[in-house]
Formats: structure tokens, sequence, C-alpha cells
């Protein structure tokens, strides 16, 4: 389960990010499979650096800034010109197999307007997956595309306020988890589309806004 691993993490930082310069440990179990790690603990700037790798461009709209977040601070995203976008020229995060792991303070609880997205690679033509709401305001999913159809988790979740959240796809199921607890499934046999589309997070198109902060991200080639 994605949280109980990934919470091993957090437990060890004392709520305390690592300092910025921190490298990964590849011998940890909690490593394989990892292709994207933003601990944002830049606290400043226009930057988060992905600790797998440092080559990507990145893209920082106009009201994109920094904010308290869970164990310290992170990105904030507003309704607005509130995304980063990351070039994935070479389609690295284009996986047939997937987990992708935020932890997420949504302030979006009472308004519909926006499509609260968090992480995606996904552009309303191109799409692969996104980590996002199910189309109503308060409730958050997982959704792949495979064969150009859109299979989310068929069971949405309440927006939490400040929690971790997680989607997962190992090519049968997929998986939407709260805090470590199950929240939907949805049974689907492939892989995942390679369409080419940059990885953003917050949002790229028109309503697809988180309106909220992002204190950490990951993304596996691999379903924990």
């Amino acid at each position: 389960m994605p949280y109980k691993q990934v919470s091993i993490i957090t437990k060890q930082w004392r709520n305390q990010k690592p300092p910025l310069g921190s490298q990964i440990n590849w011998g940890h179990p909690l490593a394989q499979g990892l292709v994207g790690c933003w601990l944002m603990n830049e606290r400043g700037g226009k930057l988060i650096t992905n600790l797998v790798s440092l080559t990507e461009g990145i893209t920082w709209a106009s009201a994109t800034s920094w904010g308290i977040g869970k164990y310290q601070g992170g990105v904030r995203l507003p309704t607005t010109n509130g995304t980063i976008t990351i070039t994935d020229t070479l389609n690295k995060f284009a996986l047939d197999y997937i987990t992708v792991i935020a932890w997420v303070k949504s302030y979006n609880t009472g308004s519909s307007t926006y499509f609260n997205s968090v992480i995606k690679k996904y552009d309303g033509t191109n799409n692969c997956w996104a980590l996002c709401n199910n189309g109503a305001y308060d409730r958050w999913t997982f959704r792949v595309y495979i064969g150009g159809t859109s299979y989310a988790t068929n069971a949405g979740t309440i927006i939490p306020l400040n929690n971790m959240i997680a989607g997962t796809f190992d090519g049968k199921t997929v998986r939407f988890y709260v805090d470590g607890k199950p929240q939907g499934t949805n049974s689907v046999t492939g892989v995942i589309d390679k369409d080419a589309v940059n990885l953003s997070f917050g949002g790229n198109v028109t309503n697809l806004n988180l309106n909220g902060l992002i204190f950490s991200a990951y993304i596996y080639n691999r379903a924990l």
C-alpha cells in the first residue's frame, strides 16, 4: 500500500524535510522504480528539483508561489495561472504501470468551477494519466487512459484538507488511496497510452486548476 511505504520516509524526516541537496539512497527498497521525486524543499525561487533527474525544463506560471504545508513548506498553486510544467520531451513519465503520490492541501472545498488537478500527464487532447478530481468539485480520483478511453477509480473521496493521496495501475486495476485507505478501484487490462504531453502540477487547461498546495510528489514506474 503506497501510504504505508512512503509514510516511512515522512516518519524518518521527524517533521522536517531533508535539506536541499539531499540525494536518493538507491539501495533502499522504496527507490526501486522511482522516476520522479520532488521534495519541494527549495522554499523560494522558481525551481522544483526532481531528485531522480536534474535535467527537465521547468515553466513556472506567474501566480505560482511558495506556501506553508505539511512538514514545512510546499508549492502554492492558485486557481488562476497556478501551474508548474515539467518538460517531458523523452516521454519518460508515460509509463505502462504507475504509482503517483502527493501530499496535498486543498483550499477548494466549496466551488465546482475548478478541476482540482494535482499531477497529470494530460492536456485534454493528449492524455496518459491524471491524479485529479472525478468531475465533482469535492472528490478526488486517479484516472488512466488506455486506447484513448479514460478509466477512473469508481468511488470518489471527499477532498481532504491536508492528506496524502495516491493512485496506482498494475495493468489490471486502477486503485486510489487517501492516507493509505483504499477509496476506489476500476478493472481494466492493458497499458497506459503514451501520448506526447508534458507533466504538470496544477492546471494547464481552462478549469483544470488545483487551488491548493502540494508538499511533495513521487512517481514510480510500477504499482506499489
